[in-house]
């Protein structure tokens, strides 16, 4: 846990902050990115997450009640994004500002000022998680939701390869935050829906206000 020191002290004294995700989002990504989020909220900074494509209607349950903040923006943190290719058209603009990456992708790029890139892990939720533990944990049962949700979709429900000892471990922590994983995990695998495959509800209002955001920082 140590290896998360540097890192933890980046976060402390950022404020203002602009959190990139990948194009044709999923469950890691939205809910990696919507963590650090409310994560940074809930130590009194302010943060925003963006997306070129919106958050898809099925990760409603952990976006809802969420509302962009107005701020000056200071400081730009991509999640779960291996390549500036990945962050979409409405993004492109930010390729060369990204301040700190954090990232479980072996073929990440190395494209921000630093980067927290954690090859062996499950899912860049299980990174938040082990950082989140690291200093001091105390968050809601919504950034929990949030970190499940990806570490339980990156790993194909605990199924896949890539789960490891410490993403079991992370999702025992997480339930023991009162997390409804049986709900997540039925919406995420179990229900087919319309929604799985019709447009994204809320994407001509995320796509706006990630253009809005983006050129009032340029």
């Amino acid at each position: 846990m140590s290896a998360y020191k540097e890192l933890a002290e980046k976060l402390d004294k950022i404020d203002n902050v602009s959190i990139l995700t990948h194009k044709s989002p999923d469950g890691d990504c939205i809910g990696g990115g919507l963590a650090l989020c409310y994560w940074l909220r809930s130590k009194g900074k302010k943060a925003n997450i963006l997306n070129s494509d919106g958050i898809p209607a099925r990760y409603d349950f952990l976006s809802d009640g969420y509302e962009p903040m107005e701020f000056c923006e200071q400081t730009v943190v991509s999640v779960d994004v291996a390549d500036t290719a990945l962050l979409g058209d409405a993004l492109s603009g930010y390729a060369d500002r990204v301040d700190i990456c954090i990232d479980h992708h072996k073929s990440n790029r190395s494209f921000a000022k630093y980067s927290y890139v954690d090859s062996e892990a499950s899912a860049v939720c299980l990174v938040l998680y082990e950082l989140f533990e690291y200093m001091g944990g105390g968050y809601d049962k919504l950034i929990a939701s949030c970190l499940y949700t990806g570490i339980a979709t990156d790993t194909g429900c605990f199924k896949y390869q890539n789960t490891t000892p410490a993403a079991h471990r992370a999702a025992a922590g997480l339930m023991e935050k009162g997390v409804d994983y049986e709900t997540i995990n039925r919406r995420m695998f179990d229900i087919k829906s319309r929604g799985r495959t019709a447009s994204y509800r809320k994407n001509e209002v995320f796509r706006r206000r990630c253009h809005r955001h983006h050129h009032n920082n340029q």
